[in-house]
C-alpha cells in the first residue's frame, strides 16, 4: 500500500557492512531487470517540480518501449539464482510500423 510505504521505510535498518552489501546486490539486480524506458521515466517524474509528473506516471497503464529493449528484456541471459527479470514483465507488442516499413522487415 502507498499510504503505508513511508512507515515501512522508516523501519528499515542496515546494521552490519554484509547486510548493506546484500541489500545493495539485490538493488544491482532489480535494476538490471528494470526497463529502460521505465527507468528514464521515473528520473523525469521524480526530478521534475511537484508532484504533477508523480501522479501522471502513477496512471499510465502502458508504456512504450523500443524495439531493442523488447529484444534485450526477451533475450537475457539466465540469472542463477533467478531474480526479477523478464519472466515476471508482460509485454503486449503492438507493431505500429506503416506496410512498406513492414515489408521492407520481412523476407519474401
Amino acid at each position: 500500500e502507498r499510504h503505508s510505504l513511508p512507515e515501512a521505510l522508516s523501519k528499515l535498518a542496515i546494521e552490519s557492512a554484509d547486510q548493506l552489501i546484500a541489500v545493495w546486490r539485490q538493488a544491482l539486480v532489480i535494476r538490471a531487470a528494470t526497463p529502460v524506458s521505465f527507468a528514464g521515466r521515473m528520473v523525469a517524474a521524480l526530478s521534475a517540480s511537484g508532484n504533477e509528473a508523480l501522479r501522471e506516471l502513477e496512471d499510465q497503464k502502458f508504456f512504450s518501449i523500443s524495439p531493442s529493449e523488447v529484444v534485450t528484456l526477451c533475450f537475457q541471459p539466465r540469472q542463477d539464482p533467478p531474480g526479477p527479470g523478464p519472466e515476471h514483465l508482460l509485454l503486449h507488442v503492438l507493431d505500429v510500423r506503416t506496410v512498406y516499413d513492414f515489408q521492407v522487415g520481412h523476407l519474401p
